[in-house]
């Protein structure tokens, strides 16, 4: 049987066009990509579910338990036009779930993604941490380890009964700034954005998909695959986001 443009290898074959890379068995295996196009029925719900309407788009590059915190720290960079040099202190306030991605002096770009204080840190600095290219450019910035200096991270037994209570707000986290003036700054962040009760505005979500596509073959058409993607309910076959 010939292949169609949508079979699986020419999908992979695209993606590796585009440098993608990723798992051996990223379309086939057991948690493979393939698996959420494929409606999973309940009862009296056949073929109406979708398993794809109940996935979470990452806001930022890195541990998913660090997404509310960060967006409470974006939060306060944008509102406050906050720089590393106002920064007196920051404490991130949380369960003990976020409490074990304490981590000051993280030794690789896995371990940076995975720090709660670097993150942080980048995020103060640059109002984003939405890239590998940045971890690595931030990893020797002695700005970023002096602010990294002044961020902690702090069990907190109301943010640990909240879990208790809403086991499913993993990331939940009360970020506590003090500036340099000796003003503070709370912000609570219980789910992050991108979550599926805290959905992505198409604004937000064709930002992401910009910088996803950004230096990729497809860039040249990336407006009209956007647009394709953003009524693709009315569309009959997705040949064309392949094909323009």
């Amino acid at each position: 049987m010939a292949q169609t443009q949508t079979s699986v290898p020419y999908v992979t074959a695209i993606l590796l066009n585009c440098g993608a890379g990723g798992p051996v068995r990223l379309f086939s295996g057991v948690h493979g990509n393939q698996r959420p196009l494929r409606h999973e029925p309940c009862a009296g719900q056949s073929g109406k579910e979708f398993k794809i309407t109940s996935i979470y788009f990452k806001r930022h590059a890195c541990q998913r338990g660090l997404h509310a915190t960060l967006d409470a720290v974006m939060d306060l960079k944008e509102r406050l036009n906050l720089t590393p040099e106002m920064v007196r202190s920051l404490d991130i306030r949380t369960s003990s779930f976020v409490f074990r991605l304490s981590n000051p002096e993280p030794k690789t770009p896995v371990g940076a993604q995975a720090s709660a204080q670097f993150t942080s840190a980048v995020t103060i600095k640059y109002g984003r941490m939405d890239s590998e290219e940045l971890v690595l450019k931030s990893s020797d910035d002695p700005e970023i380890r002096e602010l990294v200096g002044k961020i902690t991270v702090t069990k907190d037994e109301s943010v640990q009964q909240y879990l208790a209570e809403n086991p499913i707000h993993f990331c939940a986290a009360r970020v506590v700034l003090e500036t340099t003036e000796g003003q503070v700054h709370e912000r609570w962040a219980p789910v992050p954005l991108g979550d599926v009760e805290t959905p992505f505005g198409w604004d937000m979500l064709r930002t992401k998909y910009m910088h996803l596509i950004a230096e990729t073959p497809c860039e040249q058409t990336a407006d009209r695959r956007f647009e394709l993607i953003r009524g693709l309910e009315k569309e009959t076959s997705i040949d064309s986001l392949f094909t323009l």
